[in-house]
């Protein structure tokens, strides 16, 4: 038979439609993906933002998932994870610390966390409150030198039932956070804390202790602080102060608090780590590679990138915990078949809504050769599937992938594959890096709701029917083109 080579593709066959008759793969189950969904896109996680703790425990997650299924470690050293240094992001190191007098022990994201646009070093002082430290001139009706600075988050014309105008546009928010450290520095305060205001709407119980974009580079420690904690704080004060007296009006009270606090920011380098697990092919290490992948990261809870204006988490079912569900469910599927013939290379990246940077590291440092790398297959949003119809973005008109598209969608019915064949070089989700690379990819995609980047992307919202039925169809792809791509005759 004759065996086709298109570029650096690794040479292929026609598809063969028997072979999804040869043995039968598990399909995925709505109960099996939900039950993914639920715990990935659980609210206690607080979005899995890259550096937290709720992305270490999707991580680990993930890490029992593969092993459960059969996968064997594929990153480096024998390792589930692959790490990759993010430069513009700080997260706490182990020697973070805050005391407060007669308050138990205090936890990094629970009571605080330090904030990526101050600095790392200790500090100790007595507490002053000046408002929300927008203006240097906040700064004038309180003696701030040798003191620790209490400020309020955002701007009083910025809190309203329904408008954070500094969750919604990130940039603004970061830049005036930058400023309030700048003029705290110049009023010779040793450290910032920051809390948010009382009267903004928040959902979850979260109080945005997750903001560490930054580089470490700013004026003098700073971090947030819960709000909790605050008003744990001001019962240390002989004053006896509330929370919403100091937030009080427009300008508010400028006064010292009489309570002491001490605390080391320590801000190390944030750490993507992609999750990486293998079949080999049974016949060595020289045979096509197909790769499998998903982003299991999201956004934190005050809004980064976010189209909802406001505090709270942002679970990300269908972004992304809806692909890694459909990540799982595959991997457990073809792991059970016998007549495998390609390596299979699983991948749960990393940091993708901060510039795909997971799937960006895994290119440059490749489980299998990128050249051997027959095709990619990524999975995103796929939790809004209507109607049994899904879109597959990429390498859909060129051979073998056509052709295995239609096949499995014969065989795959009522499920209706809508082929989109455009190829992003840098953008949409993590099949772009390979496709930068020259390594075909067919992109899995339902569609765009109202619950993109928003408080509502929750597990209820996820179609966990639509979520097995493009994991059914891209199982099958796999088969066939297992089969094409696969060294014969």
């Amino acid at each position: 038979m004759l065996i086709i080579a298109c570029g650096c593709q690794p040479a292929y066959r026609p598809v063969d439609a028997t072979v999804l008759l040869s043995a039968q793969s598990p399909s995925a189950t709505p109960a099996a993906v939900g039950r993914h969904i639920d715990t990935l896109a659980d609210p206690a996680r607080g979005g899995r933002m890259v550096g937290t703790p709720g992305n270490v425990q999707a991580r680990q997650y993930i890490v029992q998932q593969f092993q459960s299924v059969g996968l064997v470690a594929g990153a480096r050293g024998g390792q589930w994870v692959q790490p990759f240094e993010i430069e513009f992001m700080r997260a706490p190191g182990e020697a973070c610390m805050l005391k407060v007098p007669s308050l138990p022990a205090l936890q990094v994201f629970k009571d605080f966390a330090p904030v990526a646009a101050g600095c790392s070093g200790s500090f100790e002082g007595e507490i002053v409150f000046v408002g929300y430290g927008q203006h240097a001139s906040d700064f004038t009706a309180v003696d701030a030198k040798g003191k620790v600075v209490l400020l309020l988050q955002g701007t009083a014309a910025g809190v309203s039932k329904n408008s954070l105008w500094w969750s919604k546009n990130a940039a603004l928010r970061d830049m005036l956070t930058r400023d309030k450290l700048k003029h705290a520095a110049k009023a010779g305060a040793r450290a910032v804390l920051l809390v948010t205001p009382p009267q903004a709407p928040v959902t979850d119980g979260e109080d945005a202790l997750d903001s560490l974009l930054g580089r470490g580079d700013g004026p003098l420690p700073a971090m947030r602080i819960s709000r909790a904690l605050a008003r744990d704080i001001l019962k240390q004060s002989p004053r006896r102060q509330t929370l919403e007296d100091l937030a009080a009006g427009k300008k508010p009270l400028t006064a010292g608090l009489g309570a002491r606090v001490s605390g080391n920011c320590d801000l190390a380098p944030a750490m993507g780590q992609n999750v990486i697990g293998v079949l080999p092919a049974p016949g060595g290490p020289d045979a096509p590679a197909l790769v499998v992948g998903a982003h299991y990261d999201h956004l934190p809870s005050s809004g980064q990138r976010a189209r909802d204006a406001g505090l709270g988490v942002r679970p990300g079912a269908d972004d992304n915990a809806s692909g890694i569900a459909a990540l799982i469910e595959t991997a457990r599927a073809v792991a059970v078949l016998k007549e495998r013939k390609c390596t299979y290379v699983f991948i749960a990246f990393d940091a993708e809504e901060f510039g795909l940077l997971g799937s960006k590291h895994y290119v440059n440092y490749p489980v299998a050769p990128l050249h051997r790398t027959a095709a990619m297959i990524n999975f995103d949003q796929i939790g809004a599937v209507k109607d049994a119809h899904v879109t597959v973005i990429g390498n859909c008109i060129r051979q073998p992938f056509r052709q295995a598209l239609a096949v499995a969608e014969l065989a795959n019915r009522p499920t209706k594959v809508h082929p989109l064949g455009i190829v992003n070089r840098t953008m949409w989700s993590d099949q772009a890096p390979f496709n930068d690379r020259n390594v075909p990819t067919l992109f899995f995609f339902g569609r765009f709701t109202d619950h993109y980047h928003c408080r509502t992307d929750r597990a209820e919202t996820v179609n966990m029917a639509g979520v097995a039925q493009v994991t059914d169809v891209a199982v099958d792809v796999l088969r066939l083109l297992d089969d094409s791509f696969a060294p014969g005759p």
